[in-house]
């Protein structure tokens, strides 16, 4: 059937079963009324090595430009902008497109601190010397 926006939508408990019998569970994937949701919460990091490779994991998948832009994801943008505060960033912000458009996207822009630049810098190194091998 068509969806929203012009997307075509399956829905089958089959196909929804097998996807989900893909993942294995894990302490933080709880069940949301008919879907699958993992909870990325600031619990899970401990130390600030644990923040700094999470957030070295988000810049990987989500830069776009000078901010970082995630579909679907309003409670890890929570916890990333938290961790950017932590990891010493300024002037945070989120934005979020307007309701009824989807995917809803959230954009995260920030400035880095001299610790985030500096890790931002060392995945840009290992993704280039990766490309080049």
């Amino acid at each position: 059937r068509d969806g929203a926006g012009g997307c075509t939508v399956v829905a089958s408990q089959m196909m929804k079963g097998h996807l989900v019998s893909l993942y294995p569970p894990y302490p933080g994937r709880v069940a949301t009324g008919k879907r699958m949701q993992g909870s990325v919460t600031m619990g899970m990091f401990k130390t600030r090595e644990a923040k700094r490779s999470y957030l070295a994991g988000v810049y990987l998948r989500h830069k776009q430009g000078d901010a970082l832009v995630l579909a679907n994801s309003a409670h890890k943008v929570t916890v990333i902008c938290q961790l950017l505060t932590d990891l010493g960033a300024s002037h945070v912000d989120r934005k979020r497109t307007p309701r009824g458009h989807y995917p809803t996207m959230f954009t995260v822009s920030f400035a880095p601190s001299h610790e985030i630049e500096r890790l931002f810098q060392f995945v840009d190194a290992q993704r280039e010397a990766a490309r080049q091998r």
